[in-house]
């Protein structure tokens, strides 16, 4: 499934990114769990019935994501300066990990 770059994903998924990033970052896998994050993987924030995963987002970019895909535009105020350039807005964070999937 891989590689693809953070630039490949977003025109995959057809996602706005909320930033400019410095550049394409390689993504070596997808993680929906934080707690489970390795360096190189995208991490897709759901929404649950208590929360949003993307106030996980932080622990899982300091755990090495490369970036974000989120259903929640914009991210919250609390993390603004650390996801705004790593964060993929798409219409539903399932479909995005569906097409992933079927790519």
């Amino acid at each position: 499934m891989f590689p693809l770059n953070t630039l490949q994903l977003a025109e995959l998924l057809r996602a706005q990114s909320l930033s400019s990033s410095p550049g394409p970052a390689a993504i070596t896998g997808c993680r929906l769990d934080s707690r489970l994050i390795k360096p190189g993987d995208a991490f897709f924030a759901f929404r649950g019935q208590r929360q949003h995963g993307i106030e996980y987002a932080a622990t899982a970019l300091a755990s090495g994501a490369v970036c974000v895909v989120t259903d929640q535009s914009p991210p919250p105020a609390n993390s603004t300066s650390i996801l705004l350039p790593r964060t993929l807005t798409v219409d539903d964070t399932t479909d995005a990990l569906q097409q992933i999937a079927r790519w």
